[in-house]
């Protein structure tokens, strides 16, 4: 009886009393200061890149693990990369049951790309990229991956390609389907300059335009620099 007793008079003081919601402190100067750092990091319309790229002998799924594991056969052939991007939704986010992912940006990317070492050829690439938040690394340090997709299209027939009958340079495909792969880093004391890390690909998108394995892999480093910031 006694144990009813109590259990009710806990009932009726909860209702009576609900608890008071917990108050979060307020953010310090330093905590601010790095929010604002990240949000001025993604205050852009334009943005100009470059990047140095080797090949890498490697199927595109299998890089992570030849990364990982410090194996990665690189083919001593290059490319330089220049790109202009246009960003043409910025800081969106996108709901999942339970939790969104916020500050994501949807991209329109030109590239031009001049290869050399194995082969002299020009190529130039068009492509739509999804780009997530940025995320905090070390102190004021951030980073944020995208994924884009599009066409790449050689002014010439590549040499440095396997073609559709399986041999290198013979029968190769100058259009291509293109998909590029990058994590961007930037440092909270210039916003507006960014580090990369990029896998450039090409291939025949599984048959639609060859339907042996075709194309290639290309990985590099390099700088980006943020033009024209959004309004």
């Amino acid at each position: 009886m006694g144990g009813c007793v109590v259990l009710l008079w806990i009932l009726a003081a909860a209702a009576a009393d609900p608890p008071l919601p917990v108050e979060r402190p307020p953010p310090s100067a330093r905590q601010r200061q790095i929010r604002d750092e990240r949000t001025e990091e993604r205050n852009r319309r334009w943005f100009l890149s470059g990047l140095l790229l080797e090949r890498a002998e490697v199927r595109l799924l299998d890089i992570p693990a030849k990364i990982a594991t410090i194996s990665l056969p690189l083919r001593r052939s290059y490319a330089a990369q220049a790109g202009l991007t246009y960003v043409a939704i910025s800081r969106f986010a996108v709901g999942f049951p339970g939790f969104k992912l916020s500050g994501n940006s949807l991209e329109l990317e030109g590239d031009f790309l001049q290869h050399f070492g194995r082969e002299d050829a020009a190529e130039v690439t068009g492509s739509l990229v999804l780009r997530s938040g940025s995320f905090g690394l070390l102190g004021r340090t951030s980073m944020n991956v995208a994924i884009g997709n599009g066409l790449s299209y050689y002014f010439t027939d590549p040499r440095d390609e396997d073609g559709v009958t399986g041999l290198r340079g013979i029968d190769t495909k100058r259009l291509q389907y293109h998909i590029a792969a990058e994590a961007e880093v930037t440092s909270g004391a210039t916003p507006r300059l960014h580090y990369l890390f990029r896998v450039h690909h090409r291939s025949g998108a599984y048959g639609l335009i060859s339907h042996n394995p075709t194309g290639s892999n290309y990985l590099g480093f390099g700088l980006r620099l943020d033009l024209a910031r959004a309004r």
